[in-house]
C-alpha cells in the first residue's frame, strides 16, 4: 500500500517509531541475506556457540563480524571499514577530503 505524506515528521511524532521499525526491518533482512550468501560472518558467543551478527536497540545498530580476507572493504560514514588502519594509504581519502573542506572554508572566510 502506498501513501503520500501530507506533512513533515518530527521527533516525538507518533508515526516515527513505526517508520523506524520499517527501515530497521529492511536492514535486518539485508544483514541476514549477507550472512546466508556468506558475504558476512558474525561471531560465536558463549558455550552454546550462538552466532551474533548484529544488535539493534532503539535507534542504534551494531554489527559484529569475524574478519576474513574474503570480506570486501567498504565505507561507512566516510570512514574505511575492513582496511588496515596502520597503513598511511588507508587514511589518504580522509585526509584529502579534510584538505578540500578546509580549503573551501578558508576561501569563504577570506572573501
Amino acid at each position: 500500500m502506498e501513501f503520500t505524506p501530507g506533512r513533515r515528521i518530527h521527533q516525538g511524532d507518533p508515526i516515527s517509531p513505526f517508520l523506524f521499525i520499517i527501515a530497521v526491518e529492511d536492514l535486518n533482512i539485508l544483514a541476514k541475506r549477507a550472512i546466508t550468501n556468506d558475504q558476512f560472518r558474525g561471531i560465536c558467543v558463549g558455550h552454546d556457540k550462538i552466532i551474533v551478527s548484529h544488535l539493534q536497540y532503539a535507534d542504534d545498530t551494531i554489527f559484529f563480524g569475524e574478519w576474513s580476507k574474503r570480506s570486501t572493504p567498504f565505507t561507512y560514514l566516510g570512514l574505511p571499514i575492513g582496511v588496515p588502519t596502520t597503513k598511511a594509504s588507508s587514511w589518504k581519502p580522509i585526509i584529502e577530503k579534510f584538505d578540500k573542506r578546509l580549503s573551501e572554508w578558508k576561501a569563504k572566510s577570506m572573501s
